[in-house]
Order: structure tokens, then C-alpha cells, then sequence
């Protein structure tokens, strides 16, 4: 599955200001779903809202989730102005599989790879919902909010060529520095 968003709606359900836009990226114009009343998401009563793909049904190996995103909000933490990742499976409720916080901010970032993979994903129809959520009223003017484009679901995984041979992430497993 792949979706630029270049050629309209295509079976997205989007509610509170999630939109289709046109904004520059690269330098040339792009179109992507956003998150904002045109100008920022700031709103007197809408809170949150959500992006929700038509159903994929996923090869029985399972795919791997990847999507080009920019925010601009009020703090880079998890507390406020929240953007999840979530899916259904078969029908079933939305749970999140990701929490974007303390990423690079007003910077095009290609997603962390999801791995939609083994006997939960593999062969189901599942879909994909982008969240938003204020949470409150406060300090939403003048931040331009979320920026999603290029979902794909596919079979590559994610290449680790380049990680360690060791771990090297915890006290007792790192490399002594000399």
C-alpha cells in the first residue's frame, strides 16, 4: 500500500481539522494531510481529531509502516499536543503502536519503521489512524501543527547494515571509551 496524497481523498476518513493542503516542501509544491485550520489548530472547541486509512489487508509475512511527517506545536513533549500512530486489526479497536515526542521540530522526518509483522498483523485487514490531540485550549495559535505524507506499507524491512555487532545500549553491555 502507498499513498502520496497527490491524488485526492482516496478513502481517508479525517475529522476535527485534519485536511488536504498544499504546502512546499523540497521547494516544490506537495500536497499532504494536515492538521490545522490553515494557519495553525488553534479552535474554540474542537480538541483533537483523526486520519484514519481505508482497510489494507496486510501479506501474510506482515509489512512494515513508514510515513513522512513535520509538526510545528506548542512543547516537543508527550504531555501536550499529542500525535499517535494507531491501527485496528480486523475491525477492532484503534490502539496506539507509536507516540511521536521530542523529535526535530518544522523539519520533514521520515517515520521510525513500524513493523506490522508475526500472527497480530500478518494476513489481517488493518488500518492506520494519525491522532491529534490538544488536550487543552492553550498556547495552539501560531504553530502550524501536523504534517503527514507518503504512508507506505510494504514488505522491506528496515536496514540495519549498520548497527553495532555488540549491543551497546545499557552500562553493563557498553564499549569502555578510552
Amino acid at each position: 500500500y502507498s499513498d502520496t496524497m497527490e491524488s485526492g481523498l482516496n478513502d481517508w476518513a479525517a475529522s476535527g481539522l485534519w485536511h488536504q493542503a498544499a504546502v512546499q516542501r523540497e521547494g516544490s509544491s506537495t500536497t499532504v494531510w494536515a492538521y490545522n485550520n490553515g494557519s495553525d489548530y488553534n479552535s474554540s472547541t474542537i480538541r483533537g481529531g483523526s486520519l484514519t486509512s481505508p482497510p489494507i489487508t496486510l501479506p501474510a509475512g506482515g509489512a512494515y509502516l513508514r510515513f513522512d511527517y513535520l509538526y510545528q506545536t506548542e512543547n516537543r513533549n508527550p504531555f501536550w499536543d499529542q500525535r499517535r500512530v494507531q491501527i485496528s486489526v480486523d475491525g477492532g479497536a484503534f490502539t496506539d503502536i507509536l507516540q511521536l515526542s521530542d523529535d526535530p521540530m518544522n523539519y520533514w522526518l521520515h517515520s521510525p519503521v513500524i513493523p506490522l509483522t508475526g500472527s497480530t498483523y500478518s494476513g489481517k485487514t488493518i488500518r492506520i489512524r494519525f491522532h491529534f490531540n490538544t488536550i487543552d485550549g492553550i498556547a495552539n495559535a501560531n504553530f502550524v501543527g501536523w504534517l503527514v505524507d507518503n504512508v507506505s506499507l510494504n514488505t522491506t524491512a528496515p536496514d540495519l547494515s549498520c548497527a553495532e555487532a555488540t549491543r551497546n545500549d545499557t552500562p553493563a553491555s557498553a564499549s569502555a571509551i578510552s
